[in-house]
């Protein structure tokens, strides 16, 4: 069976490491995959991460949605075709919202299922302005069984299956070592731009007092959320600038955002993150907003959550109590090991991604 995995711009910056492991994971059981990527990020990636990688051109004008499903159809019929086999894609797996009317358009033509991959809670409502029909064969896939109950509420008539994000752990690393700085990496998307200058304002007495605190923020999403004109602002020295570094696409650098002790997400937008799940499986503390709809951060067990996102007073002191004890942070760091290693296992998503790819009237036969 041959699946085309396509994703969204932001999709596939953001979750570029769990892509790949998806791959290698269906690639080990016998699924041959097409790996869809816009143009200008294949392009400025340079290279390929895998083994087939096909261009789209993101449109969001309306006559040339239709151009760009067929240029990226020819693409996928002529590597079939040059692989022979009697190969074909028979699955179109789709990953990021804005993507989803296009793999839909794609499916239909190249005859495929389709599976949409519902990461974040936001997208359980926009499966019902796909304009899906019967003739459609559509399967949703599910995080968790909160998302695949919200999906039955909302379309009963979807087949839905729960397939949970998962990563590869290792031992917990050494955090808060007292013979070097303490590095903590600030990520997310910056739209809850409130929720991101909290953060800023709660550490600047930190990051003043302690010169052995360095802070690493995503710069993409310092730039949405105007993290400088409110370090201007609280500090007008800017002596905060020589203490923080803004890194371009910091999630997509795991040598670097794994490389932290402490790693903050104040963001609670209900979406799937694996480099949560990707620090709980190194021994980098997480501390993040508290997220009812993100069934793995659990307080005291994986993450220390903050309650109210917005205050910076509550982001002081979670970040303060770790810093003082580095026993406890070291504590966390383990019980989010252990959580992820028994509940965000990497093949039990290959396992419940081919569970939905089976279900697909395509695949049979």
């Amino acid at each position: 069976m041959r699946a085309l995995l396509i994703a969204d711009s932001l999709f596939a910056l953001q979750e570029r490491a769990m892509l790949s492991r998806l791959e290698l994971g269906l690639a080990d059981e016998g699924v041959s995959v097409v790996q869809a990527l816009p143009d200008q990020l294949l392009a400025r990636d340079g290279s390929e991460v895998y083994a087939r990688s096909l261009a789209y051109t993101p449109v969001t004008a309306p006559l040339l949605r239709r151009f760009a499903t067929r240029a990226l159809v020819d693409r996928v019929r002529r590597l079939d075709e040059a692989e022979g086999e009697g190969q074909r894609v028979r699955v179109v797996h789709a990953f990021g919202g804005s993507i989803w009317p296009l793999a839909l358009r794609a499916a239909r033509e190249l005859g495929a299922g389709l599976a949409l991959d519902v990461w974040r809670a936001g997208l359980v409502g926009r499966t019902r302005e796909l304009g899906l029909t019967p003739a459609d064969d559509v399967i949703a896939i599910a995080p968790d069984d909160a998302t695949r109950n919200r999906l039955k509420e909302t379309v009963g008539s979807m087949p839905c299956v729960v397939a949970p994000w998962g990563v590869l752990a290792d031992e917990p690393h050494p955090v808060l070592d007292t013979k070097r700085s303490a590095s903590i990496m600030l990520v997310g998307t910056g739209r809850d731009a409130a929720a991101f200058q909290a953060v800023l304002t709660g550490l600047a007495p930190i990051l003043r007092g302690r010169d052995d605190v360095l802070l690493f923020c995503d710069a993409r999403a310092a730039r949405r959320a105007d993290v400088w004109r409110v370090a201007r602002t609280i500090d007008p020295s800017l002596v905060l600038r020589s203490r923080i570094s803004l890194i371009e696409d910091l999630e997509a650098r795991p040598d670097l955002l794994l490389a932290g002790d402490l790693l903050l997400h104040p963001e609670a937008s209900g979406e799937q993150r694996s480099m949560l799940l990707e620090a709980f499986g190194r021994g980098v503390v997480v501390v993040a907003a508290q997220d009812t709809r993100v069934d793995y951060l659990l307080q005291g067990v994986t993450a220390q959550l903050v309650l109210s996102p917005r205050e910076p007073a509550a982001w002081a002191s979670a970040v303060s109590s770790l810093l003082e004890s580095p026993e406890r942070a070291a504590t966390l760091a383990r019980t989010a090991n252990t959580y992820v290693r028994a509940n965000r296992r990497a093949s039990e998503q290959v396992r419940g991604v081919l569970e939905a790819y089976g279900q697909l009237r395509s695949t049979k036969g």
